[in-house]
Order: structure tokens, then sequence, then C-alpha cells
């Protein structure tokens, strides 16, 4: 997949818990976040996290949103705004969200393990743009209208993207 758009997890501010690597182990009642310098724009408000896991026991993780100004300054937050099981009998889970509506143009995730929750073992957290889904598009072969993908080079990846024909 993509390459996360905050720094590792295991550099994030912990209220508990213990670096592991790039990730980091959290216990029921923590919480973490990157520091306010990685304030990100909120773009398209669509984002995936993607969480590797330890599956030692199921937990859960509740994601929140802290807003800042173009000048990385905190305005507000944490808002919780998804919650997140972590399956024992699994090792990755995708989460695609967004984010709640606000005028401030930059954000930091935050992620909180609910009391009564097992122990959130994160090995890797990736959060990046949620790629947007192409809209169908098909050309004429000569006999019949056969489907096509349609991208763009951004200098380093083919992007997908749709085409619309204003009139």
């Amino acid at each position: 997949m993509a390459d996360s758009i905050f720094p590792p997890l295991g550099s994030w501010w912990r209220s508990q818990g213990s670096q592991q690597g790039a990730g980091a182990t959290l216990p029921a009642g923590a919480s973490t976040t990157p520091y306010d310098s990685a304030a990100m724009p909120a773009g398209s408000r669509k984002f995936t996290f993607e969480i590797d896991y330890r599956d030692t026991s199921e937990a859960r993780i509740d994601l929140r949103v802290n807003w800042f100004n173009d000048r990385k300054v905190k305005l507000d937050g944490p808002y919780s705004f998804a919650s997140v099981t972590l399956p024992a009998d699994q090792t990755k889970v995708l989460a695609d969200v967004e984010l709640p509506a606000s005028t401030a143009p930059r954000w930091l995730p935050s992620i909180a393990v609910p009391a009564g929750s097992g122990e959130a073992a994160i090995s890797s957290l990736k959060v990046y743009e949620t790629p947007a889904k192409p809209n169908p598009v098909t050309v004429w072969d000569g006999a019949k209208e056969v489907p096509v993908a349609v991208t763009v080079w951004d200098g380093a990846n083919e992007v997908p993207v749709s085409i619309e024909f204003q009139a």
C-alpha cells in the first residue's frame, strides 16, 4: 500500500505503553499522537489507517482527530470519530474513514485504547489519503464498448483518474 503521511507510531507521544521498534504496545486507557510539527493538510478528508498488529488477544482502538491551523498550532481536539476492532485471529486491519467536518486546514490522528479493551500491540501503522476510486470508462474498439483504466503519471507512480465531460 501507500507510504504513511505521518511518522512511525513508535516515535509518537504516548500517555502509557512502550515503543516496540516502529510500533508501540498500548494498554487499556493509553493514548498516542504524533507531535504537533507533523500536522498534515486535511485534503479530501478521506484516509486509510493500515494497522499491523500482534494477535495475542482482541483489542479495540478509537481513532481521534486533533485540528490544527496552517502554522501547525493546535486549535481543538482530540475528538473520537471511529472505533476499530483488532480481532485476535488476524494481524492486519484496514480502516477507511472520513474526518468529521471542520474548517481547520490541518489535522493529526490520535489513537486511544478504551478501558475494558485488551492491549493493542501495533507493529506498524500507516495513515494515507484513501485513493479515489476511478469512475468506469469505456472506449469503442470498432465493434463494441470495452472498459479501460485511465491513469496519469505523477512523476513517480501511475495514479488512477476519472474523466468528466462538461457540456
